[in-house]
């Protein structure tokens, strides 16, 4: 992720993700959603070669019934992340 997010608060916190709202430098409100996964699993990932084609395929996919992924990654630790537009409603 790059610095230009500020996380604003958490939302919601399940065994499996995280969700903050995150605030952009221009003041934009998003959603940023942490998947959690052991080191194992996030070790996998590191090392996987289909993961950047697989994340650049989450990035283009556009539906009237999804949520735009503006970006998505690993951060430091593994942890994949993805961040989207803040929509009003169920999470």
């Amino acid at each position: 992720m790059t610095s230009k997010f500020q996380i604003q608060d958490l939302v919601e916190q399940s065994q499996t993700r995280t969700i903050h709202r995150v605030r952009e430098s221009d003041g934009t409100v998003l959603r940023l959603t942490r998947l959690l996964l052991d080191e194992g699993d996030r070790e996998q990932l590191r090392r996987s070669q289909r993961l950047r084609q697989a994340l650049d395929e989450l990035k283009a996919l556009r539906h009237p019934s999804l949520v735009k992924v503006l970006d998505c990654g690993l951060d430091e630790k593994g942890i994949p992340w993805v961040m989207s537009r803040w929509e009003k409603g169920e999470l």
